[in-house]
C-alpha cells in the first residue's frame, strides 16, 4: 500500500508490454498501482493496457553531446591520419603530445628501435609510429597544420 513516504521505483529501461528499450527522445507512460508497483509503457502499448492507479506521461531526455576536449580532438586527428605516408611527421609529433597528455602509453621494444609502439589504455588499441627527424622550421609548419586541424576540424 502506498503511503505518504513510500519509495517510488525508478522508471524501467524498457516497455512492460513489448520489452522494447526506451530510447532518448521517446515518450512513455508510467503507471503506479495502489500497492506501489510501477509499470512503464511506450505510448503505443499504453493505449492497449487497462488503466488503474496513478499514471503520468514522461519523455526520455536526449543525451547532451559534450564538445570534444583538446586532447580528444588530438586523438581523433591522430587516428584519422594514422597510416597516411605523407603525414608520418605529424603523426610522430601527435604521438609525443598524446603521450605527454597520458592519452597514449609508449611501449618499448629493444629488438626494434626503428618503430615506436603506443597503446591506447582504455581500449588496448596499438599504434606503430616511425621516429622522425624534423628540422625546427619544418616542425613549425607541421605544428601549424596540426593546430589548424584541431581548431577548424
Amino acid at each position: 500500500m502506498l503511503t505518504k513516504n513510500s519509495h517510488l521505483p525508478r522508471r524501467a529501461k524498457c516497455c512492460a508490454l513489448k520489452d522494447e528499450p526506451f530510447v532518448p527522445g521517446s515518450e512513455y507512460v508510467s503507471s503506479l498501482s495502489l500497492e506501489g508497483e510501477r509499470s512503464d509503457y511506450c505510448i503505443q502499448c499504453w493505449k492497449e493496457v487497462e488503466k488503474e492507479g496513478f499514471h503520468w506521461r514522461g519523455k526520455i531526455s536526449l543525451k547532451k553531446v559534450e564538445p570534444l576536449t583538446h586532447d580528444e580532438k588530438a586523438l581523433t586527428y591522430f587516428r584519422s591520419i594514422y597510416g597516411e605516408k605523407e603525414k608520418q611527421k605529424a603523426l610522430f609529433i601527435l604521438a609525443q603530445y598524446l603521450e605527454r597528455k597520458r592519452q597514449l602509453v609508449k611501449l618499448t621494444d629493444a629488438k626494434n628501435p626503428h618503430v615506436l609502439f603506443y597503446e591506447l589504455p582504455e581500449s588496448g588499441e596499438l599504434f606503430s609510429v616511425e621516429p622522425q627527424t624534423i628540422a625546427p622550421e619544418e616542425a613549425e609548419d607541421i605544428s601549424g597544420e596540426i593546430v589548424d586541424n584541431l581548431t577548424h576540424g
